[in-house]
């Protein structure tokens, strides 16, 4: 077993994971081992990592979560740190 199958949830793959559409929503009652449980998990890690203190808007990272790509990192399945930050700053300047 590789590092990255002993961190992923079983059965899952990163493609597999990216081309399932998740929508904030889906974040709310997700089951272990669903697109949006390894999405929830990444984004959980980034913001440990990178907002500690929750200074963030939560629905502005949920939403960026839902859309931004999976990649393989040293944790397991997560984003990109500069570009998933980018993606968070981008999706609170949009006018909703």
């Amino acid at each position: 077993m590789s590092m990255m199958e002993a961190l992923a949830p079983a059965g899952c793959n990163l493609a597999a994971i990216n081309a399932v559409p998740v929508t904030v929503a889906d974040f709310a009652a997700c089951p272990e081992g669903s697109a949006a449980s390894v999405r929830r998990a990444a984004l959980e890690r980034w913001q440990a990592a990178h907002d500690p203190e929750h200074q963030l808007d939560a629905e502005h990272l949920m939403d960026a979560a839902a859309l931004a790509q999976l990649i393989e990192t040293d944790h397991g399945f997560g984003f990109d740190d500069a570009s998933f930050g980018e993606l968070v700053e981008f999706v609170a300047e949009l006018p909703w």
